[in-house]
């Protein structure tokens, strides 16, 4: 197994410092490390699948098409006198409570073999 390890150095954010949140973590991993993410990448990109209203951690969308698509919805319910239910989930610092070494072997279990 190879072992990875990164120098994760904090970045201020603008505005005021009051606490670890208002910093950005930003890691420098070895070259190794890098071209071994790279290669597990693109083994599993085979395995994306997307749902086509994610609109986070995707190239050319934004929060932006999201609220489009979210206010376009209700509109469209509104005109025809549907009643509307809408649920929001705030993941605010999700990956910061993330039990990595779990994620890490759920996606060596999804490696294809060749």
């Amino acid at each position: 197994m190879l072992c990875v390890t990164s120098l994760v150095t904090p970045i201020p954010k603008k505005g005021p410092l009051n606490g670890p949140s208002d910093y950005r973590p930003i890691s420098v991993s070895s070259t190794l490390s890098i071209i071994f993410e790279m290669i597990l990448l693109l083994k599993m990109e085979c395995f994306k699948e997307i749902h086509p209203n994610q609109f986070g951690y995707k190239k050319n969308s934004s929060c932006k098409q999201a609220h489009f698509i979210v206010n376009e919805t209700i509109n469209y319910y509104r005109q025809n006198g549907s009643k509307i239910h809408l649920i929001s989930l705030d993941a605010t610092k999700a990956f910061d409570k993330l039990w990595r070494d779990g994620l890490f072997y759920k996606l060596i279990g999804k490696i294809p073999k060749e």
